[in-house]
Formats: structure tokens, C-alpha cells, sequence
């Protein structure tokens, strides 16, 4: 059996889009709306990006050319016999990019990509870095859980939209987390 569509029940990628993230305006400064909207223009665009061909390809683009393939060591060290230094820190780089996540599967280049897709799509990414048995890892922390926390965790710093601000120098960052023993952590600079 087949059904008969009418012109108006077809519905377009466009109205689904526009549905899902309701658009209201705050006030008439667009500052204030920008600020205020940041949930919702991140939102956007992870749909698109998830979504749609003709909006993920420009970002997987450009994470791509951006990382190439990796960071490239150029090191001149003045010491008596640079070569073998130069020799070991190649060798001690070399070990450090095939596991450079928390995780320990995801090599340099990748992280590298994750990090510029996250700062493209989202706008921003925090990686913070821990020490894992005498190597250094590195840690993707999704933009969308850096939050203002209730007020027991603040002080006296200003705290907005999870980024620390002291003498207009930003101290850190809170991050909410899925544990319900410490449901958040900051993240200092």
C-alpha cells in the first residue's frame, strides 16, 4: 500500500534543523546574543557535522591538511655530541606519537585531528595533560562539559560558562564529569 504525500507533509531537512534548535532572541545587542547562544551555535553545527556531506567534508578537510601527518621535531641542541641527543630524543618522540591518548590507542596524528575537528566544530577544545607511568598523554575534553559549577566549588573567582577569570587572566577551567563522587574538576593553566 502506498501512501499519498501532499506538498506540505514532506518535510525538509531545513524545518527539522530550524525545529530541533529553536533560534530566540535575548535582547537587541548582538554581543548578548552570541554569548547566549554559544550552546545553541555548537549544537548547529555538531548536527550539521553529523548530518550533512557538504558540511563535515570542510571540516574533516581542513583538520586534515592542518595536522598533515604530525608534528615534525627540528631539534638543535648545544651540547658536546648533538647527534646522539638528536638520536634519542627521535626515539624517545617516535615511542611517545603511537600513543599519545589517555586511552593508549589513538597515535599523534589522530589526536592532532580530533583536537582541530573539536576546535572547528565546536569552537573550542580543552586538552589537558596527565602524566601516565612516565609518559605524558594527552586528554580530549569535550567542549560542551566545560560549565559554570554551583557556587560551593567557585570562591571568590569569576566564573563564566566554566572558564576561571582573575585580573582578566583566565586561570582555568571547570569540566563537569559523569562520576557522582566528584561530579567536577578544574583544570588550572
Amino acid at each position: 500500500m502506498q501512501t499519498k504525500l501532499s506538498k506540505n507533509s514532506v518535510i525538509d531537512w531545513r524545518d527539522r534543523f530550524n525545529e530541533a534548535y529553536n533560534t530566540q532572541r535575548v535582547s537587541d545587542d548582538p554581543n548578548t546574543d552570541m554569548v547566549t547562544d554559544i550552546p545553541l551555535w555548537r549544537n548547529r553545527t555538531r548536527w550539521l557535522s553529523y548530518n550533512s556531506p557538504l558540511a563535515k567534508a570542510p571540516i574533516q578537510n581542513v583538520s586534515t591538511l592542518t595536522v598533515g601527518q604530525g608534528f615534525c621535531l627540528n631539534p638543535r641542541p648545544d651540547v658536546e655530541n648533538p647527534e646522539k641527543v638528536i638520536r634519542n630524543l627521535f626515539r624517545l618522540y617516535d615511542s611517545w606519537q603511537n600513543v599519545v591518548s589517555i586511552d593508549g590507542q589513538t597515535d599523534g596524528p589522530s589526536v592532532l585531528r580530533q583536537i582541530c575537528t573539536a576546535m572547528f566544530r565546536d569552537g573550542d577544545v580543552l586538552v589537558s595533560i596527565v602524566q601516565d607511568n612516565d609518559q605524558f598523554r594527552l586528554n580530549l575534553i569535550d567542549a560542551t562539559k566545560i560549565q559554570t559549577p554551583p557556587k560551593e566549588y567557585l570562591g571568590k573567582d569569576l566564573c563564566y560558562m566554566g572558564v576561571v577569570v582573575k585580573s582578566k587572566v583566565i586561570k582555568g577551567y571547570w569540566v563537569k564529569s559523569d562520576s557522582t563522587t566528584k561530579p567536577w574538576k578544574f583544570y588550572p593553566c
